[in-house]
């Protein structure tokens, strides 16, 4: 088969014609890759309002992304801004999962998760943190490393497994230490606050929120998430941290369902 030789006006055709449009395209859908990175991060951190900015951009700019952006830019918009209260702290920390509803014949309580809990979640992130470096030793004993290379690895590994443990059992001691945060009585139709010596009636102005905001008016501040006891009296609202967790994106899981489920009170994402 004969091969014409390209002349330099079909050369320059094809790249007008085929290879502008496929690089404008690859720089589009890279753009919109960055700010998909970048409303994520907005999200996670609890700034609503950046991200859905940034969510709308990709999904007016035309790029394949745009669909799921503009799905996110809805979502974020049905649960709101968020609320610019500043958090209250004192409350137990849940980054562990720590907290759990119990659920009884005659009462439903908030309370510590055991420390079984601790020591199984400790033993299977140990087993993942050996493997990860088990991995990682091998394919540097492919590489022939120098020696140390394989001491500073072993070393990485085991203080690693070590403050881990250090800090799971600090978190589940502490919470147990503390004990129930909240009690709900069926039989009298009370709830309680064993930390604060409070009692409250189900039909009193209370309910519980769910909150993701700075911990202070510091603008570098990192958002986090509390869940608060409310009550109202007289149109003015007091307030119980009941638990506080890095999280910014489906802050305390499903508890908060659990508790809407079991606990005949209003709770409120703000």
């Amino acid at each position: 088969m004969e091969v014409v030789p390209q002349t330099k006006s079909s050369q320059i055709a094809i790249r007008y014609v085929v290879w502008k449009p496929l690089n404008r395209i690859a720089t589009m859908e890279n753009e919109a890759e960055k700010l998909l990175d970048l409303a994520f991060r907005a999200e996670k951190r609890g700034d609503r309002v950046e991200a859905i900015q940034l969510y709308r951009k990709v999904a007016n700019g035309g790029s394949e992304h745009a669909l799921y952006a503009r799905n996110c830019a809805d979502d974020l918009e049905k649960l709101g801004v968020g609320n610019p209260r500043y958090l209250i702290g004192g409350g137990s920390c849940n980054d562990f999962k720590n907290y759990h509803l119990v659920v009884g014949e005659t009462r439903v309580s908030l309370a510590p998760q055991p420390m079984a809990r601790a020591r199984s979640m400790m033993l299977t992130c140990n087993c993942l943190f050996l493997a990860f470096f088990a991995m990682a030793i091998y394919l540097v004993m492919q590489k022939e490393q120098e020696e140390w290379v394989y001491y500073f690895l072993a070393a990485l590994a085991f203080f690693t497994c070590v403050i881990f443990n250090a800090v799971v059992h600090h978190k589940f001691r502490s919470s147990n230490r503390r004990g129930e945060i909240l009690v709900y009585d069926k039989s009298t139709g009370k709830i309680s606050l064993p930390d604060h010596g409070l009692d409250f009636a189900i039909g009193e102005d209370i309910h519980i929120e769910c909150i993701t905001a700075r911990e202070s008016d510091d603008p570098l501040a990192e958002f986090r998430s509390e869940l608060n006891f409310v009550s109202s009296v007289d149109g003015a609202e007091k307030r119980w941290n009941l638990l506080s967790e890095g999280s910014t994106i489906n802050p305390f899981g499903k508890l908060t369902k659990s508790i809407a489920r079991e606990i005949p009170i209003p709770v409120r994402r703000v």
